[in-house]
């Protein structure tokens, strides 16, 4: 499986050391990326990313969709808050995409 963030990644040897600017989706993005300044994405962050796609195919909907800014899903997800899990969704299927969005990469 190949993770990408809609136009904006690149080959991790290509990838810029700034961390001053969280670019892409906000949804899948690392909560590193908010919490460490000089945090530089990593294999591990597209990690927490597929477990934002693994619970997009399960809901049906995108992430978040209830916040209105970029802003509000950065603070909910810095709290450490994620999505909840849906209704009836098999307990494996559940364990695998929270394990994804834990916090120690």
């Amino acid at each position: 499986m190949m993770i990408s963030d809609f136009g904006l990644s690149k080959p991790s040897d290509r990838v810029s050391n700034s961390a001053s600017v969280v670019q892409g989706h906000i949804s899948y993005i690392d909560p590193q990326c908010f919490i460490k300044d000089s945090y530089k994405r990593n294999k591990k962050s597209d990690i927490y990313s597929l477990g934002f796609i693994l619970w997009e195919i399960i809901s049906g909907q995108s992430p978040f969709e209830s916040f209105k800014t970029r802003e509000q899903i950065a603070i909910h997800v810095f709290k450490g808050e994620r999505e909840i899990p849906v209704e009836d969704t098999p307990k494996e299927y559940v364990t695998i995409y929270k394990r994804c969005w834990n916090e120690d990469p």
